[in-house]
């Protein structure tokens, strides 16, 4: 991980950028631009991006009781890092 300076504030993280694929065009534009952001200011290894398939913005949430669901998976090994 690399510490990154910005406007004062120093900060040493990983993070993931998730979208639901049935969001709106500007979620994805937004979501998108975040992540090209965060990768210019990071390390190219501390930055990931993720669209979930088949849900939008409020079903993405539900789904996460699963077991099972990609979400839960992905978020479970990016905090074991």
């Amino acid at each position: 991980m690399k510490i990154v300076q910005s406007h004062g504030l120093t900060m040493k993280c990983k993070v993931l950028v998730m979208i639901a694929e049935r969001d709106s065009p500007a979620f994805h534009t937004q979501s998108k631009d975040f992540y090209n952001l965060l990768k210019e200011k990071l390390p190219h290894d501390s930055v990931e991006y993720l669209e979930v398939p088949v849900v939008d913005h409020f079903s993405f949430m539900e789904k996460c009781v699963e077991k099972d669901y990609i979400v839960n998976k992905v978020l479970a090994r990016f905090i074991k890092g």
